[in-house]
């Protein structure tokens, strides 16, 4: 067969694959350029079964598209993820006759090559139409699909979508007791946006971060859950709180008076009438320590002024227990 060239100043391109032994292939998959002129197989390679393809120049646009299940970012750590191809138009782009790289891979000389993802995380390549994949840790990703094109001239298209991965939400937390029954909690937890207390008692559920909280003699069973950014996973976490004594009448009536109360000076004397030695503490409502004092007689004066008008927890630990009164500065 002569082929001949009716464009003198053009490029006639040519595929040749060798099927002289089937399924073996000599010359595997090639192709070749030729100028001016005609071209004769059984002259130039006399000694081999060539097969010629002569293909058109085709000219088409590409659109590389894909959709992602589930579609929501940011999304929690763990979550698998589907792609799916909707590159257009898809019978162009994967037809051996006007795709080199599709037409490579149906000759077995490479894999599918004619789309390739790219999860943005440094994993390897997927040279396939559609992909799945569980990125291994929180982050910000660009996924891109590449879809590689063209015959004689190599044409590539793309399409990034950037997606956000979320550490799943831990809940911990410690709490101090000391200045009992008003008990400070502190989140320890981590990856949580949103805070719910459940105290145990009956009590409206707490959504600050690290709440404090009064209770009653008992024991309680403290659940904080917390939640990740987007909400798609909640974490538990529960701990036993327990209240000995709540007031002087819980412990041994009688063992010390706060007065006046409420003082609208800040000024307090305290009588120890079953001791004589005690140390004082007192705490904010968020149950930090805003003055601590150690008595040494049976009546001592408590110079609050400097703190704010509220209300406050006293702690007094006298005959080896821990006696609790509120106390309140109204200013």
């Amino acid at each position: 067969m002569a082929v001949k060239n009716p464009v003198t100043t053009d490029t006639l391109a040519i595929f040749l694959n060798n099927a002289d032994v089937t399924p073996s292939y000599g010359e595997a998959l090639a192709w070749r350029r030729f100028g001016t002129g005609a071209w004769n197989t059984a002259v130039a390679y006399a000694l081999q079964d060539l097969e010629p393809v002569i293909a058109p120049i085709v000219n088409y646009s590409i659109t590389t598209d894909y959709t992602m299940s589930p579609a929501t970012t940011p999304m929690c750590l763990g979550t698998a993820l589907t792609f799916t191809n909707t590159t257009t138009p898809t019978g162009l782009a994967e037809h051996r006759m006007y795709n080199y790289n599709t037409l490579k891979a149906y000759w077995a000389v490479s894999p599918d090559s004619t789309y390739v993802w790219d999860m943005g995380d440094a994993s390897p390549l997927q040279w396939t139409k559609n992909s799945a994949y569980t990125y291994p840790a929180a982050g910000s990703y660009s996924v891109t699909l590449y879809t590689l094109a063209g015959l004689w001239t190599s044409c590539v298209d793309s399409k990034v979508t950037p997606l956000v991965v979320t550490p799943n939400a831990v809940s911990s937390y410690t709490y101090d007791a000391s200045a009992s029954p008003l008990v400070a909690f502190t989140s320890t937890s981590t990856g949580a946006v949103t805070y719910a207390w459940d105290f145990g008692d009956g009590s409206p559920v707490d959504n600050t971060m690290n709440p404090s909280h009064t209770f009653p003699v008992g024991t309680w069973v403290v659940t904080l859950t917390v939640t990740s950014v987007g909400g798609c996973n909640t974490n538990v976490t529960t701990q036993n709180v327990t209240i000995v004594f709540t007031d002087i009448a819980n412990s041994s009536a009688g063992v010390f008076n706060v007065y006046p109360n409420p003082s609208n000076t800040g000024l307090f004397t305290i009588d120890m009438l079953a001791s004589t030695k005690a140390n004082i503490e007192v705490y904010n409502m968020l149950g930090e320590l805003v003055y601590s004092s150690a008595v040494t007689t049976s009546s001592a004066s408590l110079d609050l002024s400097n703190l704010g008008a509220g209300v406050y927890t006293m702690k007094v630990n006298a005959n080896d227990k821990n006696l609790v009164k509120q106390i309140v500065i109204t200013k």
